[in-house]
């Protein structure tokens, strides 16, 4: 496989499909926006030093009382009611950040599987966003407990071997794990860690071709991680140096991003210095919406790059 013109082309077709970059933004490139959080700089530590003019002790002390009075006057019933509106609010929130994630990711995916049927609209991967969305999430869910549940074994292996270690015998009944049983723990942390490796690496691989089979051959969550897993199989080479090329252009963009931030946050921390608010804010919201488009240029890519690997392998099996 041609790896540069695999890159090449990926990056074309990210970058002259300007809608990619609305479904990149919502899959995930609006985080780019916290690269220039102009929270942390409004907020000067100097000014609230004990040798700032501007902090007025007794004003500080007035208004802790005033919130530990306000706090005190609410019955345990009313903030039973609060804590579990905040609850159901922050449920919301999660439940329709993971169908905006799912519905964008895969109208991405579905845009440019079928870039030459047409060319990428708005609409039509909104549409396909709604019909897949589900089998995205059930992909990312049925994934996310596997890699938790060996993670879980490994964490518990190692805090029953430590516990274990400084336990003795308490009213009778002896805590002491045997040295049969903390090898076969330690055995079995082990053997989590190893899985968790592997199915780390290879999901790297199965997931997006399985997201590619949801869509492309119309099949199953279950049915797409078996062909999936088939196909590293038997292209084992090919994917795994597509998963380690991935990984290194994935490390360049970090590194990249963080050379770009790295001179605006010395910017921005001199003009706070000099309690220049207004040039703060205009400066730290332009280059966050920045960082937000070369964030969705970059999912874009990302998305761009697997499906083009998965038609390659398409190919080789005749779909």
């Amino acid at each position: 496989m041609d790896f540069s013109a695999l890159i090449k082309k990926s990056f074309d077709i990210a970058w002259h499909n300007r809608v990619l970059w609305l479904f990149g933004f919502l899959s995930g490139g609006a985080a780019g926006l916290w690269y220039a959080n102009p929270i942390s700089y409004i907020f000067n530590f100097s000014d609230f030093s004990s040798t700032s003019s501007t902090y007025d002790v007794e004003k500080a002390e007035r208004m802790v009382t005033n919130v530990k009075n306000f706090v005190s006057s609410i019955t345990p019933e009313t903030w039973l009611l609060i804590i579990v509106v905040i609850i159901v609010v922050l449920l919301l929130l999660t439940l329709v950040g993971v169908f905006i994630n799912s519905w964008s990711l895969s109208g991405l995916v579905y845009s440019i599987l079928y870039r030459n049927q047409a060319r990428p609209t708005f609409g039509v991967g909104a549409r396909a966003g709604l019909k897949y969305w589900w089998k995205f999430w059930l992909l990312a869910l049925v994934y996310g407990l596997v890699v938790f549940t060996l993670f879980l074994i490994f964490g518990a292996s190692i805090v029953i071997n430590f516990i274990g270690s400084f336990a003795s015998i308490i009213g009778g009944v002896d805590f002491r794990l045997t040295w049969t049983i903390s090898l076969l723990v330690a055995l079995a942390g082990i053997i989590a860690l190893v899985l968790l490796i592997v199915i780390s690496v290879a999901g790297g691989v199965i997931i997006p071709i399985a997201q590619r089979l949801i869509i492309h051959k119309g099949t199953g969550v279950l049915e797409s991680i078996r062909i999936g897993g088939s196909l590293l199989k038997k292209y084992f080479g090919e994917s795994l140096l597509t998963f380690l090329l991935a990984i290194g252009l994935g490390l360049a963009f970090n590194f990249m991003t963080m050379f770009l931030v790295m001179p605006v946050s010395a910017i921005l921390e001199t003009l706070s210095a000099a309690k220049l608010l207004p040039a703060v804010l205009i400066l730290a919201t332009l280059f966050g919406m920045f960082m937000a488009i070369v964030s969705s240029i970059w999912v874009a890519f990302q998305a761009a790059y697997w499906t083009l690997f998965y038609e390659h392998l398409a190919s080789k099996e005749g779909w």
